[in-house]
């Protein structure tokens, strides 16, 4: 058996040069662009396509509360319950009208009165309002505001869970 050779012979060496010397010769012409100039020079064109896609966002935050509501007897002799130094904090980048929706979640509540928007919602069970939009169409908003629990008929004194919901409507 023979042994390789490690070392390339003179023929493998002629066939790459005659492989390189076909490869140049078939390539077009391109000429230099540093000796090109003029209004007759060849140039070069390209194109760029592109397209972004912006993800829909909505969020509605409520914060400055506990998740649960202490009702005392106070509270029930008075039939409410005021939440203060609450915010809302609403961030939405669909396009059309925006609405902010309150539902109430627990029977122990009536109604719950928010104030603090651009209009007071009393949601008994389900309010709305319009949220104005900034430019763009971005609406991204922190509201100082508070929440006055109304007691149903009933309820008594205990610890009970925040009942209310809010969610973002595009319409």
């Amino acid at each position: 058996m023979g042994r390789a050779s490690a070392v390339p012979s003179h023929q493998s060496f002629a066939a790459l040069g005659a492989m390189a010397l076909a490869l140049a010769a078939s390539a077009p012409a391109w000429p230099d662009s540093r000796l090109a100039a003029g209004p007759n020079a060849p140039g070069a064109r390209a194109g760029l396509e592109f397209s972004i896609q912006v993800p829909a966002v909505t969020r509605v935050l409520s914060t400055g509360h506990s998740a649960m509501v202490a009702v005392s007897a106070a509270d029930v002799a008075r039939g409410y319950v005021d939440v203060d130094r609450a915010r809302i904090e609403v961030l939405c980048n669909l396009r059309g009208v925006r609405r902010l929706v309150a539902s109430v979640t627990a029977v122990f509540a009536a109604k719950v009165q928010i104030t603090g928007l651009p209009e007071e919602i009393v949601a008994s069970p389900e309010a709305s309002t319009q949220l104005p939009a900034r430019a763009g169409g971005v609406v991204d908003r922190r509201f100082d505001v508070r929440y006055r629990i109304h007691l149903a008929p009933g309820a008594a004194p205990g610890v009970y869970p925040w009942p209310l919901r809010l969610a973002l409507d595009a319409i």
